[in-house]
Formats: C-alpha cells, structure tokens, sequence
C-alpha cells in the first residue's frame, strides 16, 4: 500500500454514516494499545478477608462468550468486596434511538459490566426461563409492547415464542450489580465505595487477550464489546471517563487534519457518527503500516466467514472487511488482496438507500472482484 496511490475514488472526502464501520476505530484503538490482555480491574486485599476492587469497564466478567474467568477465581476467596469507583459512565452514547433500550444489541454501558448487562430469555412448553438466574422473580405477565420496563428490571416474555432465546438488558444499578454477584459468588459481601487510600498495594488481574474479543465484536459486530472495549482502554490509558467523555478525546491520535470525523461512540449505533471514505481508508493503511498484518487479518471477518454476506463469498480469505448497515445504510471497508499479491485498503459507503441492500452487496462485490483480478 503505497500512502496516496488511489486506484479509484470518487466523492472520497463526502462525510456519511458509517454505521458500524466505526468498529474499525475501535480496532484500531485496541490493536495500538500497550496490553496484549485486558485489564479487568486492579485490587488490593487484606489479612480479614476483605478485598478493593477498581474495575477497568472489561466487557467480558461473567460473559457467556469467555468462560475462562480469572477475576471471579480470585475474588470467590474473600468475605467483603469493596468496589471503588470514580468514573461515571453515561449509560448511552449520544444519537442512540430509546426505542432500542430493551434489544439486546443496546446494553446500558458502565464502569463494571457483568454478564454482559444483558439477561436471557427462554421460552419452553410455555414456560419462561432466565438466565442469571436473580431475576426469576422480575418476569411479569403483561401485555407491555417492550420487553422490560424502561426503569426498572421487570422483565415481559409475552412476544417471546416457544424455543426461542432471547437477550435482554437489564438496568445494571449499582446495588443490582452488588446482589447479582453476592448471588454468583454466594454469601460474599458487596459494598460500593467512592473513596478509597492511594498507599494500598495494588495488583493487577488480566482476562482475556485483546485479539480474541476484538475477533468476537468485528465477527458478531458486538456493540456492546465494542463500547466497553473503549471504555477499557480510555481507563488503563489513565483518562478519566465522564458522561461528556468522547472518543475523539481519548484517542487524538485517531484523527486526521484532512479527513476529520465526527466520531461519538464505538461501535456505530449513534446516527451522530459522520466519517468520509478517505478517512477510513487513511485509518486502514495506517493501521496496515504501524500493526503486524497477521494481528490485523486475524480479528477483521472475510469472505465466507459466518455473518459476512453471501454476496462476497466468491473472493474468500482475498476479502478482510467489516460491514456497516442500519435503516438505508450500507457500508463496507477493510482490505482487499489481489491475485499479484497486493494489498488494497477500500471503503465504500451507501447512504440514504432505499433499495434491495442484496443488490447493492452485488454490485460492490463485482466491483471488488474486478481489483482483485485486475492488481
């Protein structure tokens, strides 16, 4: 990839909606970052069975997708949790629709997830079960349109047919989180605390390696992996999150002069996100020149890979590309690899599409498939 060798371009400076191609920042981010693994929190205990947490906001405690959980190990041997918080985390990021707080794909964010802040919902013989099981008293019988109550955490299964799973988000309060893992834990002790000594000694707990939660979020297209994921690394970069915290402010390295984006969360669920294809394309070779390529290839989805469209399938392991789509946007960016062994960095980006999106994913992919033979 050569810096401002364009094969081709049109409108390259046009700011759109690019939907979840916002992720790649968001990669990008994680990639960069100092830690190979996440820090989950850091903690300090003393000889009467209390221990001090200071979570990092790691998406991944007590989530489905990561058994291994070395954090809840080590805090299963104590009496007394103490959870020392000082960030204030704003629940949603600005431009996200209210009609989506109760999907699944929009869990509230916070400095100290846990199961991912989403309950499961499964219907069997009529019967509703749930998953943590703490909210087995919370399901209600109602004719409510949504499925939970917008304040609290009453939980409605009517719309939910039988042998469907479902996942819900729950309002992650603070005293919720405290009883949610007194239940996990068993009889341990749960206690916030806004204050604590700077003379303790610390220690820090790792989870899981970035790269196998960024392969996770770019493959699923996890927003809530996504946002957390930010959150995390803001906090282990020493940024002090507020409600007003923006990911333009924490990562300003991210930005560039000529293509400046308006970017306002990390995974592409605000419709306020305004980026160019130029842009993109300047994060992706940047990205290329400054990460190994094998690190890169590994977390992006390619052709065939479950989830990416069908469309795409005949270019296989040549496409490494994430798709952004909601209501009449459809984008699609990453890197194309030629048959003379050439790397293309390429953003396309649809915006105000009315149409069969299947149409448009033909088009691009004949367009792609041309450059892959072509170069």
């Amino acid at each position: 990839m050569k810096p401002e060798n364009f094969l081709f371009r049109t409108r390259l400076a046009k700011t759109l909606s690019p939907a979840s191609n916002i992720k790649i920042l968001t990669t990008y981010a994680a990639l960069a970052s100092e830690n190979d693994s996440i820090l989950t929190a850091v903690t300090s205990s003393d000889s009467n069975g209390h221990v001090f947490l200071i979570p990092y906001g790691d998406p991944t405690f007590l989530h489905s997708n990561f058994p291994d959980q070395k954090l809840f190990q080590y805090l299963n041997g104590f009496d007394t949790i103490h959870i020392l918080e000082n960030n204030t985390i704003s629940k949603y990021s600005p431009g996200w629709a209210w009609e989506d707080y109760d999907k699944g794909f929009m869990p509230e964010l916070n400095v100290f997830p846990i199961y991912g802040n989403n309950i499961t919902l499964l219907k069997k013989d009529d019967k509703t079960n749930i998953n943590p099981p703490y909210f087995t008293d919370s399901i209600i019988d109602h004719s409510f349109p949504f499925r939970r109550w917008f304040d609290k955490n009453m939980f409605v299964p009517n719309k939910i047919k039988n042998g469907v799973s479902v996942t819900v988000p729950f309002i992650p309060k603070k005293e919720t989180m405290a009883a949610l893992l007194m239940d996990t834990l068993k009889q341990t002790n749960v206690v916030w605390e806004n204050e604590y000594s700077d003379h303790l000694g610390w220690k820090k707990i790792y989870s899981h390696p970035v790269d196998s939660v960024l392969k996770l979020m770019m493959y699923k297209s996890d927003n809530f992996l996504a946002e957390q994921l930010l959150i995390n690394i803001a906090l282990t970069n020493g940024v002090k999150v507020t409600p007003e915290t923006s990911p333009e402010i924490c990562f300003p390295k991210l930005q560039n002069s000529n293509y400046k984006p308006r970017w306002v969360d990390g995974s592409g669920l605000s419709r306020y996100n305004l980026c160019s294809p130029a842009y993109l394309v300047y994060i992706l070779k940047d990205q290329w020149k400054k990460i190994p390529h094998n690190r890169i290839l590994s977390v992006f989805p390619f052709g065939g890979s479950k989830g990416f469209p069908d469309e795409f399938y005949y270019l296989g392991k040549h496409i490494f590309a994430k798709t952004g789509s909601m209501s009449n946007v459809f984008c699609l960016s990453g890197y194309l690899l030629t048959k003379k062994e050439k790397v293309l960095a390429f953003s396309v980006m649809v915006n105000g599409y009315t149409g069969d999106t299947s149409l448009l994913k033909q088009e691009m992919a004949k367009v792609l498939t041309t450059l892959h033979k072509k170069y």
